[in-house]
């Protein structure tokens, strides 16, 4: 729940400051490092017994 409620205005803000020659590629390299953080705590929950 917290990710959601975070990821959204992380998103619409990052949107609103950057330059639109840069602005779709830091909105999409904010959603991947959030999928990519995700999937590297479970790797490491994996890992760690």
């Amino acid at each position: 729940i917290s990710t959601g409620l975070v990821s959204v205005p992380a998103t619409v803000y990052i949107a609103e400051i950057s330059t639109p020659k840069y602005r779709l590629s830091l909105i999409n390299g904010n959603s991947l490092t959030i999928s990519i953080g995700i999937m590297l705590i479970y790797f490491l929950g994996y890992l760690i017994p």
